[in-house]
């Protein structure tokens, strides 16, 4: 049908319909008042109604009007006054002839030849999981903020409200929505710093645990959620959105990093738990949280697997009549761009899926099918209406079917990645339980991804996805964050900066490390930080007058104790005394001392807070001379003489073994097993650790007797270490400030009150041989 064609139709429409639009019109200005309550213009009206019109006043017309004609009837009417070309024609002169005329030809084509509207293909009402991002990438680890809040520094703990912090269901839909995946894509996008990516998932956790108990958690208060009145700018579904927040796959993932950092009974039993919610929500089961909380891990898993398996022979039989299967594009490309909508969710590729298996309907099929039943339901009983609708219900009860074959497989292809996530779960606490998971995930995705290609693409994008992968890009991340750290520092350290700068720096840069997380290579950092800070500051103050006064007064102080050090270690090593560098460790402890002294002078004695806000630099000066001398009487002779020669005699793996009665529970601080060597000094808690436990021990009781130092001094000097050890912690890795108070307290402790070694720590040791 060209457009003459059309004109010549609707002329004839015209003259068969003569008086439709005057009766239309007359009856629109009778109900004017109650139409323009639900219509938005003249033409809408005209549109919902012509087959009330038609049927009053043109029945003649309708008993053999051909059902095309009605259709195109419909067509024509549909285009309105949002047309401007319609705007210059009177509504009293309007025609059917006349719309056509003054509409361009290809608009009609479009309306006369609609592509399929994805919508007319609803899915089952039970589909709730859904996404909200605003158009935009929500992400905690990238974007600076979201709504009121800053998003690294307690976007989790901050209720994400719209417009007013009102406790309304809407606004817990918003908070929770954003929640869910701003955490969901920082941990896939690999931006979050291990601590965060530790107190997010389990805040996350925590909030979800309350919303499957029926609750709502806003600043630590809990409200029942089924008590929460509706006002306005609710939506009907917000509850029900809520809970599908929570029992999302992207609540499961966060859920999975929340158990992969602590790997413990209680966050095991909570990803069980969101689990066990996921597989019934999507398969329209029943929530059972009451019954769920009262099994254990190992029995809830097996619970799951049993419905999951269940689920999956249903969908078998089902599918049996159409042998559907999901296309390559999988879970993916569904899963993001699925968007609930009051109860339905629109599936932008599934009609793809579909049409393999079945004719697809369209809109003009929908359109036809309502003039005709409107047509039935009014008295015309009609052979071709008949007709028509036995094959549009047979054609829709079709699609229908394949329809939630599909759903079901999608269903099926939801359950599979929390099904990975299991089976990883369960290779860590109940291995002799992964074997049967696997073979569930293998059934499964072989029977929704039929074709290799789509099998293995999903396989990849799942393996990505594992806890071995997130703890693998978490190395990365921190190994990065290391580079770059390292990168910074090499250039703060060659800037000038004076003794205040240098002071604060170290605390500045290991609170930065602190902030990305703790883990072993962070502590390495730590020390290299304090190490190249302490020794800048040394530098720097060595030509002063000040310090070097000092320095001569304290090797005055300790002379005859280095003396008689020297002599006692020296009868016992016999030949490997050179062994022991001896005066390289006087002259450590020398510098130390006389460095933690000028400072203290500087910056505690002279009363003025303005300096510095951190003084753990001067705690460490102390503690750096305090371990030198320990090391030097309590573990470096030991080495020498006891443990060294039995690694000399066997270098194998075994050596370890031989080692245990000499180094105790200390053995594995002392003795690199993977380098194959001894450490050269122990750090302060190490030499505390060590002796606690292995003083009575065959090798260390045997070195103290042969230098005659009494077991009971050790232990007292142990003790004393012990009310130090926290402060050494908190100056060496951060954590906190050290305080005046704290490092007037340490100088006493380790120096003695006026640094002369009286009733101190380092003079004891000084005089324990």
């Amino acid at each position: 049908m060209n457009k003459t064609d059309m004109i010549v139709f609707c002329s004839e429409l015209d003259r068969k319909l003569d008086g439709f639009f005057e009766k239309a019109i007359f009856m629109y200005r009778e109900n004017q008042e109650r139409y323009e309550n639900y219509c938005e213009s003249y033409y809408d009206y005209l549109y919902g109604s012509f087959m009330y019109i038609l049927n009053n006043h043109y029945r003649k017309y309708l008993e053999s009007a051909d059902l095309e004609e009605l259709y195109l009837i419909r067509v024509f009417l549909q285009i309105n006054d949002q047309h401007e070309c319609l705007r210059n024609i009177e509504i009293s002169q309007m025609s059917f002839q006349k719309i056509i005329e003054a509409v361009p030809f290809y608009e009609l084509l479009i309306r006369l030849a609609p592509p399929a509207d994805i919508w007319k293909s609803r899915t089952d009402r039970r589909w709730k999981l859904h996404r909200n991002t605003d158009g935009e990438s929500l992400n905690f680890a990238l974007n600076d903020s979201v709504w009121q809040c800053t998003c690294m520094e307690n976007i989790m703990s901050h209720f994400l409200y719209i417009d007013f912090p009102i406790e309304s269901l809407h606004n817990m839909n918003h908070d929770i929505s954003y929640k869910t995946e701003g955490v969901y894509q920082a941990l896939l996008t690999n931006e979050l710093t291990p601590k965060k990516s530790k107190e997010f998932s389990a805040e996350y956790v925590n909030l979800v645990s309350h919303i499957l108990e029926g609750f709502y958690l806003i600043d630590n208060r809990r409200i029942l959620l089924d008590n929460v009145e509706m006002i306005e700018g609710d939506h009907s579904n917000d509850l029900e959105i809520i809970r599908a927040n929570a029992y999302s796959n992207q609540s499961l993932y966060i859920h999975l990093n929340n158990w992969r950092i602590t790997k413990n009974e209680n966050t095991l039993k909570s990803f069980l738990m969101v689990m066990a919610c996921n597989v019934h929500y999507v398969t329209g089961g029943a929530i059972q949280i009451s019954i769920w909380k009262g099994l254990g891990p190992r029995d809830l898993s097996e619970q799951i697997l049993s419905y999951i398996k269940g689920y999956l022979d249903e969908v078998k039989q089902v599918n049996e009549k159409y042998g559907m299967s999901l296309n390559r594009r999988g879970i993916y490309d569904v899963y993001d761009y699925a968007v609930y909508d009051d109860g339905r969710c629109h599936h932008p590729f599934h009609n793809d899926t579909i049409a393999a298996y079945v004719e697809l309907l369209d809109d003009k099929d929908y359109d036809m099918a309502d003039i005709s039943q409107f047509l039935l339901e009014n008295g015309y009983d009609r052979q071709d209406l008949r007709e028509y609708m036995i094959k549009f219900i047979a054609k829709y009860t079709k699609r229908i079917g394949a329809e939630a074959v599909y759903n079901k497989l999608y269903a099926l292809a939801v359950i599979l990645e929390g099904l990975y996530w299991l089976k990883d779960i369960l290779n860590y606490s109940f291995n002799e339980a992964a074997f049967g998971v696997s073979k569930l995930c293998n059934e499964i995705q072989s029977y929704i991804y039929k074709d290799d290609y789509g099998y293995e693409i999903i396989s990849q994008e799942f393996e990505e996805l594992k806890v071995l992968s997130l703890d693998r890009r978490e190395t990365e991340y921190i190994k990065n964050k290391h580079q770059e750290f390292l990168q910074c520092l090499a250039e703060d350290l060659h800037s000038e900066y004076t003794v205040d700068c240098l002071l604060n720096l170290k605390y500045e840069r290991i609170t930065q490390l602190l902030n990305w997380g703790l883990v072993a290579d962070t502590y390495d950092l730590m020390a290299e930080v304090t190490k190249q800070v302490l020794a800048l500051i040394e530098n720097q103050i060595a030509d002063n007058e000040i310090y070097q006064v000092i320095y001569r007064r304290l090797d005055q102080t300790l002379k005859a104790g280095f003396l008689h050090i020297s002599q006692c270690l020296e009868a016992y090593l016999q030949s490997d005394f050179n062994l022991l560098s001896l005066e390289n460790m006087f002259k450590s402890i020398l510098i130390s001392m006389a460095t933690a002294e000028f400072l203290f002078e500087k910056y505690v004695n002279q009363e003025n807070e303005s300096y510095i806000m951190d003084y753990s630099c001067i705690a460490l000066e102390y503690f750096k001379a305090l371990e030198t001398i320990m090391n030097l009487v309590l573990y470096r002779p030991y080495r020498i003489k006891i443990l060294m020669p039995m690694v000399k005699e066997d270098s194998s793996a075994g050596v370890s073994k031989k080692l245990k009665p000499y180094c105790g529970d200390s053995l594995r601080a002392i003795y690199m097993t993977g380098k194959k060597a001894l450490k050269s000094d122990l750090e302060m808690g190490t030499l505390w650790n060590f002796y606690k436990n292995a003083i009575n021990l065959e090798g260390p009781s045997k070195y103290l007797q042969n230098l005659q130092i009494e077991k009971n001094m050790v232990l007292i000097i142990l003790e004393e270490l012990d009310t130090l050890r926290p402060m050494r912690n908190k100056a060496a890795h951060g954590g906190g400030i050290v305080s005046k108070e704290e490092v007037v307290q340490i100088r006493k402790a380790i120096a003695g009150k006026s640094s002369n070694m009286e009733n101190s720590i380092l003079g004891n040791i000084l005089y324990l041989l």
